[in-house]
């Protein structure tokens, strides 16, 4: 498996042919925000392949200044789906970002999810990969996530996360819908470390 920085066109045709099949409307950012964010130096966008054949890809935020990485999309294309190879690009972004302390990210929390017994296997998937929960957690336009920690170079507290996710999302939440849209708390995580099913 190679990993590959994308760019320009290559974008393109990633947003195109698959992040638009793979998320929702309503979870997907425009393209030219996503090209100003590259070009800014603030936004990677990385393929994974197989000789010339697209696995997986992720997006992530990278704000100047900072070793941590917040992780806007990650999907395996659905041909390739199964047999473990999530879970192989999961391990494949962890060495691609060596340059960070860590990635975090949103898992929707399972007991307000549409589809609960999804979002709870997402974050079991999430977990086999190495990450783990953290103590913060947010609500974002409506929804109560759990944010996730996956070290890179290391590990960190939760204090500095919660200041890594609130520097994340003012930075990509336009300041007028900020305080209407977005709350960040801490909170202990499941005593056993696992999702929580209601």
């Amino acid at each position: 498996m190679q990993s590959r920085s994308l760019r320009g066109e290559q974008i393109d045709q990633l947003y195109q042919e698959h992040l638009c099949r793979d998320f929702p409307p309503d979870e997907r950012k425009p393209l030219g925000q996503i090209h100003r964010a590259v070009d800014r130096g603030i936004y990677r966008v990385v393929g994974f392949y197989r000789e010339d054949t697209l696995c997986g890809y992720a997006l992530l935020s990278v704000l100047p200044g900072r070793r941590f990485g917040f992780l806007d999309y990650f999907a395996v294309v659905p041909q390739m789906r199964g047999g473990g190879i999530g879970g192989q690009l999961l391990a494949d972004l962890r060495r691609q970002m060596a340059d960070l302390q860590g990635i975090f990210f949103e898992v929707e929390q399972p007991q307000s999810a549409p589809d609960p017994q999804q979002a709870g296997r997402r974050i079991r998937f999430y977990q086999r990969g190495g990450c783990r929960y953290t103590g913060v957690y947010t609500r974002l336009f409506g929804v109560n996530y759990y944010i996730l920690y996956l070290p890179c170079a290391g590990d960190a507290d939760d204090e500095t996360l919660l200041v890594e996710v609130e520097a994340s999302y003012r930075a990509m939440v336009d300041p007028a819908l900020y305080d209407q849209k977005v709350a960040i708390w801490r909170h202990a995580p499941p005593a056993d470390g696992r999702c929580i099913q209601q």
